[in-house]
């Protein structure tokens, strides 16, 4: 699935984005179901949308780098940060026994859009929540 124009409909947030981004395996419909659930959930922390920023990055994860928790591979990763506390640190991957349960629908929505796994941090003043999808074959 091609992100350019997705992200393009989010700038009412910030953006932070590479040049060329890579295509994500996932569908629009499901994809952007789960970006709606991962807003909501960093809207939790501050209800100002426009104090939000979409990062979306191509990532690599070496050989030597992955662990349990990230494989090795190439992927595009989704990413809602945003100011205020109080969401904690949660880690799901597919199969994973329900993860963020009574904080939204997260672990449905990532597993109908294909994510490899969803993480949200609590870095203090502020908070996060990444997913990870796989890069598609062949994208630039």
């Amino acid at each position: 699935m091609k992100l350019d124009a997705i992200v393009r409909a989010h700038e009412f947030m910030h953006i932070e984005r590479p040049p060329v981004l890579w295509e994500a395996d996932t569908q629009d419909e499901v994809f952007i179901r789960l970006l709606g659930e991962m807003i909501a959930f960093a809207l939790r922390r501050s209800g100002d949308v426009s104090t939000l920023t979409l990062n979306v990055a191509n990532v690599v994860v070496d050989p030597e780098a992955s662990s349990d928790r990230i494989p090795a591979g190439e992927f595009v990763a989704i990413t809602v940060r945003g100011p205020g506390a109080g969401t904690p640190d949660l880690f799901w991957r597919p199969n994973a026994p329900l993860t963020f349960g009574p904080l939204g629908d997260l672990d449905q929505a990532a597993s109908k859009a294909r994510a490899v796994l969803v993480y949200a941090r609590n870095l203090g003043d502020e908070g996060s929540i990444t997913a990870f999808f796989h890069r598609t074959a062949g994208s630039a």
